[in-house]
């Protein structure tokens, strides 16, 4: 196992042994995209997940966020087995714990760009009183400001959306970050700006895992998780230290 420098006694906040990602077909038939997936991801680390298009990195995503389930393996959020969690504790765990930036932004049309990073935490039982100006400043430091701020996504750049489901995901302050290609819309010093973000959040509050298929990217990371291709078969994942 890859360790970093900041593993130490800690326990992982997602390990992962054995693990089969993949899908099932319609008769029940079980598809490994990534087999024998082992991984260790810990407070205050932030990992790259690298790899060519269509390898399977947002397949594996997709169950590493409680979105999909496993084929086979263990997985452990948090200290908890994913494996006997009800789908209703799956939502629980992804509403509190986990915040997930997407590929697609996956903004709500109808609400401006404060009420979409909003909309994330209202959806847990209580918020802070201070809620509209935390999410006013870190859009601000996403670099959305004054009057943006209350546009909707269709009246914001491809750019501006991405660093709206940036704030979004980080409101909550959850343990868990996922980014799925976090920068692919944002030009080279918004990335750095975002990148300069990430680091700072994963000093103070927890980990991140984050999607790219940009070697240059992917050693801004404290560890590498590459997915690998492997003729007539599932691909695999291979660690190292940057």
């Amino acid at each position: 196992m890859v360790r970093s420098q900041v593993e130490s006694d800690q326990s992982p906040v997602l390990a992962s042994a054995g693990l089969d990602v993949g899908y099932r077909k319609k008769r029940g038939e079980r598809v490994t995209v990534v087999g024998d997936v082992n991984l260790q991801l810990y407070s205050g680390e932030m990992v790259a997940l690298l790899g060519p298009s269509g390898v399977g990195k947002s397949t594996l995503l997709d169950t590493l966020t409680l979105m999909t389930r496993q084929i086979a393996g263990q997985l452990t959020i948090l200290g908890e087995p994913t494996i006997s969690m009800s789908e209703h504790k799956r939502v629980e765990v992804r509403r509190n714990s986990i915040g997930y930036i997407f590929q697609s932004f996956n903004l709500i049309s109808h609400l401006s760009a404060i009420d979409n990073v909003l909309v994330g935490y209202r959806a847990r039982k209580s918020s802070p009183f201070d809620l509209p100006d935390l999410a006013r400043g870190l859009l601000e430091s996403v670099g959305i400001r004054g009057a943006d701020q209350e546009k909707l996504p269709a009246y914001l750049s491809v750019g501006q959306r991405q660093r709206v489901g940036v704030a979004r995901a980080l409101i909550k302050e959850p343990p868990l970050i996922f980014a799925d290609e976090p920068s692919g819309n944002l030009d080279e010093v918004n990335t750095e700006s975002l990148f300069e973000l990430f680091r700072e959040y994963v000093a103070k509050r927890g980990s991140l895992l984050y999607v790219t298929h940009s070697p240059t990217l992917a050693n801004l990371g404290d560890k590498i998780l590459e997915i690998v291709p492997v003729p007539n078969g599932p691909a695999e994942l291979k660690g190292r230290i940057r």
